[in-house]
């Protein structure tokens, strides 16, 4: 990356004056992060070892932020406890250096309150700009789209300098469908990048429309559990490879799916470890993952609880990765349900619903059996219920379940999900 190669009129900007108005402000500012991202990677790296960049990290947490200033500075790295989402919430000043140039970045709040996270220089460059990096590096200044259902959303479009390229923000489910599906089929992005469901919904929107399909050179999914049942529906509709991220407003990018398919590759500013059943830390394994991020040293996460299960390996990679992978990623669905001595496995009931013409649904346990929630469709078969309860029956027995139908599965701007149980069994 040549920083100082890089000119503003590399890339025009956009025609609408309200879009334009910060564009140079952003463009200096994605500048000034490229270099603060690339002295934070040298720094990290001239500590060789995955701990010595830990130890690196937690130095300069002890000297500016005051949580683990507070740490009595003898305490071996082995000994730091992880916190959880409750201890930031109850005093998030705690875990941020005041001391360092930082902005804001809020999550969705999709499972919850909103989490505010401070980002310096780098962590803001390497979360808005450098993962893109990774996916288009050969493509001449590309375009990214980021798609949301959210009403709310604010349209957006920044440069891309390590591309030479944009990033752009449209929004589905409102009055201008038309018109984003007309320039998207027009000037098909790079980077198509959204949560699952979110594309889902522009493929819909994209059928219910005469004429070719949106032809993105790439989807990018990340922010929800990635099935492989919405897989097929997205490369199949645009016709497009997929890859798959773990990304969360506390880490950055923490996994990036293999090209091989090996499963999700930690970057090397990403440390992960699991937490057993009995609270110990393994660096492989399965369990609760527990992150460390090297990147961010304005709000500063070393073993934060991420309440995502995973399974853990530690390798060489075909692809020519070396390093942690997250092999299983569960994130917080349910793997399995106890129905009194037995057990119901998720991957048996997916199996089980993976029927012609499926639409999308929710399972979840109450306690008292199960409720199966579908999605309305104009294309739904009178006969569906009568498929699902027999693909079902050798699976749950004779245990009892209600098949709901509902016009929206996951409200604009939410978190879709699979399977959750709500019963006192978990």
């Amino acid at each position: 990356m040549d920083l100082g190669a890089l000119a503003l009129e590399d890339v025009a900007p956009p025609a609408d004056p309200l879009l334009c108005r910060r564009w140079v402000l952003d463009w200096h500012d994605a500048v000034r992060g490229a270099r603060a991202w690339r002295e934070r990677q040298v720094r990290l790296n001239a500590a060789r070892a995955p701990d010595q960049a830990f130890a690196a990290t937690l130095r300069w947490a002890r000297r500016a932020v005051p949580h683990y200033r507070d740490l009595v500075s003898t305490v071996p790295l082995e000994e730091l406890r992880p916190f959880q989402r409750g201890d930031y919430d109850r005093d998030p000043a705690r875990f941020r250096a005041a001391e360092m140039l930082s902005r804001p970045k809020k999550s969705t709040g999709t499972t919850g309150t909103p989490l505010t996270v401070f980002f310096d220089d780098a962590a803001w460059f390497e979360a808005n700009q450098a993962t893109f990096s990774l996916l288009c590096e050969r493509v001449p200044a590309p375009t990214v789209v980021l798609v949301t259902t959210r009403a709310d959303a604010e349209r957006y479009v920044v440069p891309l300098p390590l591309l030479r390229g944009t990033h752009r923000r449209v929004s589905i489910g409102r009055d201008e469908d038309d018109a984003v599906i007309t320039e998207l089929r027009a000037r098909p992005p790079a980077i198509l990048h959204g949560k699952p469901s979110c594309l889902l919904a522009l493929a819909r929107a994209d059928a219910a429309r005469a004429g070719e399909h949106i032809r993105p050179a790439r989807i990018l999914t990340s922010g929800e559990n990635f099935f492989p049942d919405d897989r097929r529906t997205l490369t199949e509709w645009f016709g497009s490879p997929v890859t798959d991220a773990y990304t969360s407003v506390e880490g950055g990018l923490i996994g990036l799916e293999c090209p091989v398919g090996s499963g999700l590759h930690v970057p090397p500013e990403r440390m992960l470890e699991v937490e057993t059943e009995r609270d110990q830390l393994r660096t492989t394994g399965s369990g609760r993952l527990i992150l460390t991020n090297l990147t961010n040293w304005a709000t500063v996460f070393l073993r934060y609880r991420t309440d995502d299960f995973g399974t853990l390996t530690h390798g060489d990679c075909s692809c020519g990765h070396s390093g942690q992978t997250i092999s299983e990623f569960y994130g917080r669905e349910v793997v399995q349900f106890r129905d009194g001595n037995r057990f119901v496995e998720v991957a048996a009931l997916t199996a089980a619903l993976d029927l012609p013409d499926m639409p999308e649904y929710q399972f979840a346990c109450d306690g008292d059996g199960y409720v199966l929630r579908v999605a309305v469709g104009d294309t739904e078969r009178a006969e569906l219920d009568t498929e699902v309860r027999a693909a079902l029956r050798p699976i749950l027995g004779a245990a009892h379940l209600d098949i709901v139908r509902t016009p929206t599965l996951t409200p604009p701007g939410g978190k879709a999900w699979r399977f959750r149980d709500y019963s006192s069994n978990r």
